[in-house]
Formats: structure tokens, sequence, C-alpha cells
């Protein structure tokens, strides 16, 4: 009988974006798990690493860098996948969240305050509403997906 090959383990910086392998307990539906299974093995077999996108410097994503932070979403991590290069906040209340990348560096606002209505979307309360996102999103509960 042959034996059996372990796979080889996820690189570390896919772990960084995209978490472990889902768990089972991690969901509530067996439909939903294999959702998310689904789709970490495809972006699994699709990464092609971390880095700076095509046409961007680091200087300029420091410089956006320093807004995520003070906004409170942390700092994205530029990856090539599927889809080309994308822009996602692994250290956000919303990890799954991602953008693409040239509107992360040059309009950082304008993601954050996508985000924020993401937020308000999921229920989630937000401490520092940008200015961008009308105040109404904030205070309507039915805006809230899970309302």
């Amino acid at each position: 009988m042959a034996a059996i090959e372990e796979a080889e383990p996820p690189p570390a910086d896919f772990l960084r974006i995209f978490g472990p392998r889902p768990e089972r307990s991690d969901s509530a539906s067996r439909s939903e798990y294999s959702r998310k299974i689904f789709v970490w093995e495809r972006e699994l077999n699709t990464f092609e690493g971390v880095g700076i996108p095509d046409g961007m410097t680091q200087e300029q994503i420091d410089a956006s860098n320093e807004i995520f932070d003070s906004w409170g979403m942390g700092e994205p991590v530029y990856y090539k996948g599927r889809h080309g290069w994308a822009a996602r906040f692994p250290d956000a209340r919303i990890p799954e969240y991602q953008s693409n990348p040239e509107s992360a560096i040059k309009y950082p606002h304008l993601i954050i305050a996508n985000y924020q209505v993401r937020e308000a979307r999921e229920g989630l309360t937000v401490a520092n509403p940008h200015p961008l996102v009308p105040p109404w999103v904030f205070s309507d509960p039915d805006f809230a997906l899970n309302a």
C-alpha cells in the first residue's frame, strides 16, 4: 500500500491574510462550511505572494498605512491572487474585507468609509465614524443586515 503524501502547509503570508483552513465547528451549517472551504482552497491555489503592487511604491504604501492605522483598520497586506493584486485587512474587525490596491493606496479615506459602512451593515458599532459616511448609516437600525 502506498504511503499517503502529506500536503505541504500553506505559505505563512497566505495564513496571515486568509487564516488557517476553516474548521467545521466555525460554521453554523454544512453549506456555510462548504462555502468557506471552497473559498479558502481557491484562494490558496491561486495565491502568488505578497509584495508591492505594480505601479505603486513603498512610500505610497507607507503613507496610506498611516491613515489606515489612525482609523483602527490596521495595515493592509497587498497580495497577488486569482484576480491580480488586492489589498486585504487581516487585522481589521472584518478580516476578509479587501479592496483593489490602487484605491487603498491613493484613496484610503474612501476605503475607510466603505469599510465602516460594511461594519454598520454587519451590526458592528463604529467608535469613530468617518466624515464621508452619512450619519444615518450608524443610527438606522434597519440598515444592519442582521437587524
